[in-house]
């Protein structure tokens, strides 16, 4: 059984990086066991471990220390593979513009920048921070964890802040925003990625049809929490007919939140604010 350890700091999406985790395991017919903690023992016997952060640095690396956490990554990224997620791979730089300035652990070199207060698209146009949606990741260079994902391939982002590496050689992916920045680190034991695998349940290809499955939905409907609220304010009625018909059309993608009769559509290309709301089935 392969036992993979979420390491909890209280700063991570926790559940959803397990339950994504437990999908995989479902796909592949793989026993898998995903446990959620802060035990450096139960760390320490895991084949895999999870790093993952959100929200402000300052608050993360407060946790990270107080509860000794940077021994627990240290001691981990010697001996087995690491998966860092979001503020997770922020956190193994060296420090952080964010918050004033904030010292890092300091495992891998490069710094934290802000991508700005008048960030511009390559046609003028300003652009939104955080930077939040569905953008393509272009690999950089070869590494296993991108076997059978292809090049270009959709993932979704929620981040002001972006990885400078000091290294080029350790850059595996790269995003545009604005500017091309770091999606993806690589060095020894450390895979790191500025988006959120977990609220990816399959990568997106924007030239074929993506299966609506119940499953992918599921996957997908905790991250739509927290823009629910915005969506009932700023959308409109739709017909079921004509929604159905559109349901993949231009990039877009189909969710529903709490039952099929609360259903939203989002533009997957450019972000996910909400463009549609169908009121009932």
């Amino acid at each position: 059984m392969n036992k993979i350890a979420v390491i909890d700091y209280g700063m991570g999406n926790l559940h959803s990086v397990a339950k994504a985790l437990e999908h995989v395991g479902r796909e592949l017919n793989e026993s898998v066991e995903v446990i959620v903690t802060a035990d450096s023992n139960v760390i320490a016997e895991a084949d895999r471990v999870i790093f993952p952060g959100v929200g402000a640095i300052r608050d993360c690396m407060a946790e990270i220390r107080r509860l000794d956490v940077d021994q627990i990554v240290k001691d981990a990224i010697h001996s087995k593979p690491v998966l860092a997620i979001c503020v997770g791979m922020q956190a193994l730089m060296s420090a952080s513009e964010e918050n004033g300035g904030v010292e890092c652990l300091g495992f891998l070199d490069g710094e934290v920048r802000y991508f700005g207060d008048d960030l511009r698209g390559a046609d003028g146009q300003r652009l939104k921070v955080p930077h939040m949606g569905w953008n393509q990741v272009s690999q950089s260079r070869d590494h296993p964890l991108w076997k059978d994902v292809p090049d270009n391939s959709r993932f979704y982002f929620v981040h002001s802040y972006y990885v400078e590496a000091q290294q080029q050689g350790m850059v595996t992916g790269t995003t545009n925003y604005g500017y091309d920045f770091v999606a993806a680190l690589a060095d020894s034991n450390i895979f790191a990625v500025q988006f959120h695998p977990e609220k990816t349940s399959y990568v997106w290809s924007p030239s074929v049809d993506v299966p609506h499955s119940s499953e992918s939905r599921a996957l997908l409907q905790h991250y739509a929490n927290f823009i629910v609220d915005e969506a009932r304010e700023n959308s409109r009625t739709m017909e079921w007919e004509t929604l159905r018909d559109n349901m993949f059309a231009n990039d877009k993608l189909l969710m529903t939140k709490g039952s099929s009769q609360d259903v939203y559509l989002f533009d997957i290309k450019t972000s996910m604010y909400p463009s549609l709301r169908l009121c009932s089935s």
